[in-house]
């Protein structure tokens, strides 16, 4: 299995890392895991989900929203006035998944699944 490191950008300009895993040759099915809070994209659990979906021929794209760790910093576009770049789960705001959830699937649909 091939993994390739995918940075993108969410709807409000917020910028984040995904992993995908696949194999050479083309799949048509992915699946987007979203881990829980404060976590990660590079732990056991995404490898799992991984290779067992890999045995039955879906690729999958993991990513780590801006909830991911407790603190981390975030690169954005455009930052309204007050904005400090902060994220991680000390400072989310659940209703943010929305934009971290729809760039991963336009990154998805961009790259031809």
């Amino acid at each position: 299995m091939d993994v390739k490191i995918i940075k993108f950008k969410t709807p409000d300009g917020t910028y984040l890392d995904g992993l995908l895993r696949y194999k050479k040759e083309k799949k048509e099915k992915v699946i987007i895991a979203i881990h829980g809070m404060a976590s990660n994209c590079f732990k056991k659990r995404e490898k799992t989900i991984s290779k067992y979906a890999s045995d039955i021929g879906i690729d999958t794209f993991v990513f780590n929203n801006r909830g991911s760790d407790i603190v981390r910093y975030l690169k954005k576009e455009k930052i309204s006035s007050g904005s400090d770049n902060i994220g991680g789960s000390a400072y989310e705001n659940v209703y943010e998944s929305y934009y971290d959830i729809k760039g991963a699937i336009l990154q998805i649909l961009e790259l031809g699944y």
